[in-house]
């Protein structure tokens, strides 16, 4: 099942503590996938949302639709998100937002050298898991995940 809306993709909605409110007295729901569980803090019309998709067939982990774009951000000589999960056909975006140049290494395909602001873009049309890197610096690491259509 796709969920059509409540994704959480902003750290600065990481878990809040609390009895089922925020400090704002906003109600809280929570979402689960794979990677564990998160509350979000939400209005009558996310609540309204998250209804539908709560009484269809049950809450799945969504994968970016065919065409969709990804962004991973460099920053702190890290790619964030370090994991890109997307079918094929969908495309990931890399912005260096780091102060140092970067690039993005793929066993057979790559970017070339990325300074602060620049960007780069792949679409991914087969499915596979793509691990790749940064040249200048080999720790800086991440995957991208292609399932089929």
């Amino acid at each position: 099942m796709t969920t059509l809306c409540a994704r959480v993709t902003d750290p600065t909605m990481a878990p809040l503590g609390g009895n089922g409110a925020d400090s704002f007295g906003r109600a809280r729901i929570q979402m689960a996938d794979r990677r564990g569980s998160r509350w979000i803090a939400v209005g009558a019309t996310a609540l309204a949302c998250g209804a539908l998709v709560l009484g269809g067939a049950g809450v799945g982990t969504a994968v970016a639709a065919p065409n969709a774009i990804k962004n991973v951000t460099i920053a702190n000589y890290l790619f964030t998100p370090f994991k890109i999960k997307l079918k094929a056909g969908g495309k990931v975006v890399w912005t260096n937002n780091d102060s140092t140049s970067h690039n993005v290494e793929f066993s057979t395909f790559g970017s070339k050298t990325l300074v602060t602001g620049a960007t780069y873009g792949h679409r991914f049309l087969t499915a596979g898991t793509f691990s790749y890197h940064c040249s200048f610096h080999p720790d800086m690491t991440g995957k991208v995940v292609v399932v089929a259509p």
